[in-house]
């Protein structure tokens, strides 16, 4: 077993992993069996190697293993990897093993690499094989993942396996508004479009239908995949006549807009409306909350707006007036924190210079009617947000996916993976409500506006005690403290205590055995390293 290696033969260990990265995967495989990239590097960091030496380790043993005819190394990392059994492999026993395969993943791993090998002239007794096998991963697949399911039929197509026995064929099956949905948001985005061509050789018209009736309710990938398809089959008048039904109800999703946001041409060419009022959409569909597929194409939305290029070629089609709606309507916006929004704005003025005047002027307005909220760091703010990044993008959508597999389970009503997650759904959604809440009332600062004739946010504080010893603090904001630097937040019992007193001013302040005297001895500027610490530098 490889572990027994780290014990008894380190340095057996280090020369393979130096020299022979790919056999050490091979035991590495042995031993643990099957496993995908990801779990292999779990396996063997650190017991084996160092984070630091993965990469190297990682890029040398692929190299080797893809010249060894008895590894099979998946195309998707999520799959395992396998290795072959008995020596060098041939094709009777690429076949053999096949032929008694039962995990899905497996047999769609075997069938690709075969079409990547462009295998021809096969033998009857090796069609039969992948038929049989075919016929397994669509009877297993059918109907939760349709994805398997359409990655090994187009790959046994391939390789010649056609729809010559009432088992492997399929097309019907996905003659369903919804299954056909989800076949689209399952199918690989590469081998769509090749499915879509499968369902239409025995009913192109019906799938037609489908698509076009379906398309304004796709995720992004599925309508990139739908539109580039129906095109060239229906004319680009039917996809646009589709479209622009939800621009006239004045209900285009958020796919919708992410898409047209590619393709701004079309806004005009399939009269879609005034880009103005086009992009007063996207602005207003931007605002809200998504999770999923949805959040998706919110993602991709947004990056359009952040780009120059496209920005430019947006502002030199609006008039004044609507460059000035524009800027208005995205200081408002809740698409981007503040720090983002500022970038944002910022593109936008250097884009139209004439807009600085009219921004200058809103700030001012916004300063003399707002009271100032709650300071922090420009460090903990942003840490803030990526807390929130990750709740909306990653941990809600993950807890989602886990109600959507305890649904599987039956009764939910005694379903403790369906209250479980349902629990920690709830926990997360409450999270981000605080964070969003939170970050809306909080100001980032980088503190250089700070004034030194009394203890404040933003400076240096040295205070003395009667025996002479010294402590040194930094005072920063709502959400800041590292007590290794010195820093202190706002908030802290210590801090409470010296604002507002003035150098040579003598107080009470707590500490460990209660509170004791000392008297202020500097207030002075923050030093480099607190500056740094501020601005996410060190």
């Amino acid at each position: 077993h490889l572990l027994s290696w780290t014990f008894h033969r380190k340095e057996e260990l280090k020369k393979m992993i130096a020299e022979q990265p790919g056999e050490l995967v091979k035991m590495a495989i042995q031993s643990f069996g099957p496993l995908p990239v990801a779990l292999l590097q779990e396996k063997l960091i650190p017991e084996v190697l160092s984070d630091k030496e993965w990469k190297k380790f990682w890029e040398g043993a692929r190299k080797a293993l893809k010249a060894d005819d008895t590894v099979l190394i998946p195309a998707n990392r999520k799959e395992p990897i396998q290795v072959m059994a008995g020596g060098k492999s041939t094709d009777d026993m690429h076949f053999a093993q096949l032929a008694t395969e039962r995990s899905i993943d497996a047999i769609i791993t075997h069938f690709e690499r075969m079409v990547d090998e462009k295998k021809a002239n096969l033998n009857d007794a090796q069609n039969e094989i992948i038929r049989d096998r075919l016929a397994f991963v669509i009877k297993g697949a059918w109907p939760r993942q349709l994805g398997h399911l359409i990655r090994a039929k187009l790959a046994a197509m391939a390789l010649g396996a056609d729809d010559d026995r009432p088992e492997l064929h399929v097309a019907d099956r996905f003659l369903d508004d919804k299954l056909l949905l989800r076949a689209l948001q399952q199918a690989p985005v590469r081998s769509a479009s090749d499915f879509l061509e499968y369902l239409a050789r025995d009913h192109a018209e019906s799938l037609h239908q489908m698509l076009l009736k379906q398309l304004t309710r796709m995720d992004i990938s599925s309508l990139n995949v739908a539109i580039d398809y129906l095109t060239p089959h229906l004319g680009e008048d039917a996809v646009a006549a589709k479209i622009r039904e939800v621009f006239d109800r004045r209900k285009p999703g958020i796919e919708v807009l992410a898409w047209i946001a590619r393709n701004m041409e079309k806004i005009e060419a399939w009269k879609l409306g005034h880009t103005h009022l086009v992009v007063q959409f996207m602005l207003d569909a931007l605002d809200h909350e998504y999770t999923g597929d949805p959040l998706k194409a919110r993602n991709q939305l947004r990056e359009r707006f952040e780009k120059p290029e496209w920005m430019r070629a947006l502002l030199d089609q609006f008039d004044y007036k609507q460059r000035v709606n524009l800027l208005n309507r995205l200081r408002l916006s809740a698409a981007w924190g503040k720090l983002d929004k500022q970038s944002v704005l910022a593109m936008v003025i250097k884009q139209a210079p004439e807009l600085e005047a009219v921004m200058a002027e809103r700030s001012a307005t916004e300063s003399a009617d707002k009271p100032r909220g709650p300071l922090t760091s420009i460090r903990s703010y942003e840490e803030r947000k990526e807390q929130l990044q990750r709740i909306i993008e990653v941990e809600i959508p993950k807890v989602a996916k886990e109600i959507g597999h305890a649904r599987e389970y039956g009764d939910l009503r005694e379903n403790f993976e369906f209250k479980a997650a349902k629990d920690a759904q709830a926990l997360l959604f409450r999270r981000r409500d605080e964070l969003s809440q939170a970050l809306s009332t909080v100001t980032p600062t980088d503190f250089k506006d700070a004034t030194y004739d009394e203890v404040s946010l933003g400076v240096t504080v040295v205070i003395r005690y009667k025996d002479g010893r010294e402590e040194t603090y930094h005072i920063l904001g709502e959400w800041d403290g590292d007590p290794k630097l010195g820093i202190l937040s706002c908030n802290a019992r210590m801090s409470q205590a010296l604002v507002g007193h003035k150098v040579g001013e003598t107080l009470v302040v707590p500490s460990e055995a209660g509170d004791v005297a000392c008297t202020i001895s500097a207030i002075q500027p923050l030093p480099d390293t607190i500056r740094k610490w501020i601005l996410r530098e060190i």
